[in-house]
């Protein structure tokens, strides 16, 4: 049950950063900083699996 809830958590976690970057993209336009918060994630999503 817990680990559902982790899954959960990363995924709702990755489609929060990913529309946020995608905000930011389209508002600044700053390929940088979709690019830091984008290997953040993937980070992320990597500890929480292990």
């Amino acid at each position: 049950m817990k680990r559902k809830i982790q899954i959960a958590i990363g995924i709702i976690a990755v489609i929060a950063i990913v529309s946020i970057s995608a905000f930011f993209y389209m508002t600044r336009n700053s390929t940088q900083y979709a690019v830091t918060v984008t290997s953040t994630a993937l980070q992320t999503q990597v500890t929480q699996s292990e």
